[in-house]
């Protein structure tokens, strides 16, 4: 009997070593531990997006869809159909149609993979500068972020806050290591990210040229041979081969229709602010912000005395456990690029253009939230992180859940190339599915169909093409009359013979104006003496909105 006793005491002891051991290496490789679950929150949350959309709107989202598609045949931005951004989003969303079928779920899938990227990057950026706990905390509210309906409008934009996050991290990766290869990754990104969206790419290359330069002159670090091509790359390659690019895509079109594409003069839209009014605006939304409830509040004021506090250790050079340039440099890079993605909305006030600054705000929140919970003493750590823990993942539980309830609410479309959950109305549905089986079956095979002013959903929804490169007529986008005749030479020489007119052909919204009046007069005259209606669908009594009250009309050549 003994002797089996003393058999089982050492099996158990064994197995406590070989706890203990795990324990020990998980302790060493928290990093890991934590990376792993953060992609697995990640996959398991951005999941339920993988069928489900907030919104759908027959204009923006339609413009993506059919651009996505005619990409994947073959056609190319600007050139062959209207783009407003950079053209490298069409060519990867297309390859998901391609893998995956002509479905909304396919863009669905590429949009999910870039998100998890963006959070991947967050995850890094920080990972080296707070605790691996507080790093999964930061990245979960990252996350909340994008739970919510932010860039809602549009499938491009997720692409370039990956770029955006990605740049950011090879770059604190050069100021940490002098490891050339991040700042020619950097680059790389960077020169992505101007293929996404130029503005942003422009503002992202100055940073990096800034950053190299005010990095090697702190570390004193002599100019060599390799670094200086890699300034020429940055000053003279990027550049040149981004230009080459717009150029080859942009050299036939008329400078009329370059401005529509790449609208970036104060004239080509309908929002113009003064940056000063802009950033009265902005700091009044902010305390808006704050004073909205009292646990923000109390948040807001906790956060700025753990800034202050970080601020006055950095002064005292008492950053326990904490590179004090790391830290300084970290914070400077966020707060700069926090600054330069908010250049679109200082002069336009459109709310949700601050989005493009919002995950550098999270970064810069958390890297003084960090800061201050590893400076603060040893006994209150551990219940700081799990109190900070326990909000953020109260507030991930709730969006995650509202998300999950939201989806359950919603309905399919029911229609072959749309097959997902979306929050528009019952009315809206009603209206694109008899919009789009009225088409179909007045539509030879052959046939095709002008959609006016903006709703080229309906040629992605009926496989259909448009009879002109140009997919949107409003009063803001600014369509001469040497334009207007080409149209209507297109649509004579093309035979079309149908036309669908939205009620958003007539808004009092900013920039719409009413067609065949406040713009296209010529266009509008030619519709309204060839075509008449045969078919009236949806709401035509309220005022039209973006995914709202929507109503449509099919005018037949007469």
């Amino acid at each position: 009997m003994e002797s089996t006793a003393d058999h089982v005491t050492l099996k158990i002891m064994r197995i406590k070593d070989k706890i203990k051991n795990f324990l020990l290496i998980l302790s060493k490789r928290k990093k890991l531990l934590f990376f792993l679950l953060t992609l697995i929150s990640g996959i398991s949350t951005l999941w339920l997006f993988h069928d489900f959309q907030y919104f759908l709107s027959q204009g923006d989202h339609g413009r993506e869809l059919y651009a996505f598609e005619a990409t994947m045949e073959g056609q190319a931005p600007y050139k062959d159909y209207w783009w407003v951004y950079g053209p490298l989003t069409p060519y990867y969303y297309s390859i998901f149609f391609k893998l995956f079928g002509i479905d909304i779920s396919s863009i669905l899938l590429g949009k999910f993979l870039l998100n998890l990227v963006a959070g991947i990057f967050f995850f890094a950026s920080l990972s080296f500068l707070i605790s691996p706990a507080l790093v999964y905390v930061a990245t979960l509210w990252f996350w909340i972020w994008t739970l919510k309906p932010t860039f809602f409008f549009t499938y491009n934009h997720i692409a370039g806050i990956a770029c955006l996050l990605a740049v950011v991290y090879f770059m604190l990766n050069y100021f940490r290591n002098k490891n050339l290869v991040s700042l020619y990754i950097a680059l790389l990104t960077t020169f992505a990210l101007s293929l996404i969206k130029i503005n942003f790419g422009i503002t992202t290359l100055t940073a990096l040229i800034l950053f190299t330069y005010l990095s090697d002159r702190f570390h004193k670090t002599p100019a060599s041979k390799r670094k200086k091509y890699f300034y020429l790359a940055s000053i003279i390659g990027l550049p040149t081969t981004v230009f080459l690019v717009y150029w080859n895509l942009l050299k036939t079109l008329p400078v009329y229709a370059i401005r529509q594409c790449l609208p970036y003069l104060a004239s080509d839209h309908p929002y113009n602010t003064n940056i000063l009014t802009t950033f009265k605006i902005w700091w009044k939304n902010i305390s808006l912000s704050i004073n909205l409830n009292w646990p923000i509040c109390i948040f807001t004021g906790l956060l700025a005395l753990y800034i202050l506090q970080s601020l006055g250790n950095l002064y005292k050079n008492k950053l326990n456990g904490v590179h004090k340039k790391e830290f300084t440099c970290a914070m400077l890079l966020f707060l700069s690029f926090y600054f330069l993605n908010m250049h679109e909305y200082f002069v336009s006030a459109v709310t949700y253009r601050t989005y493009w600054a919002e995950p550098f705000g999270i970064l810069l929140v958390s890297l003084f939230i960090g800061l201050a919970i590893k400076n603060s003493p040893k006994r209150l750590q551990i219940p700081l992180i799990l109190i900070l823990f326990a909000a953020i993942f109260i507030k991930f539980n709730y969006e995650t859940e509202r998300v999950r309830v939201f989806r359950n609410s919603s309905k399919d479309l029911e229609l072959p190339r749309a097959r997902i959950l979306t929050l528009n109305s019952d009315s809206w549905k009603k209206t694109v599915r008899q919009t789009t089986a009225f088409l179909k079956k007045e539509l030879s095979p052959e046939e095709n169909f002008l959609a006016l002013p903006y709703d080229p959903l309906y040629y992605y929804l009926t496989g259909k093409k448009s009879p002109t490169r140009q997919l949107i007529f409003f009063q803001h986008i600014k369509i001469p009359e040497e334009q207007e005749r080409k149209i209507i030479q297109e649509l004579e020489y093309k035979q079309i013979n149908y036309v669908l007119l939205s009620n958003r052909s007539d808004s009092d919204e900013l920039g719409l104006g009413v067609f065949g009046k406040t713009y296209c007069p010529l266009l509008g005259k030619y519709i309204f003496e060839n075509f008449t209606v045969i078919k009236q669908i949806g709401n035509w009594n309220d005022p039209p909105g973006w995914i709202s009250n929507h109503g449509v009309r099919i005018l037949r050549r007469k």
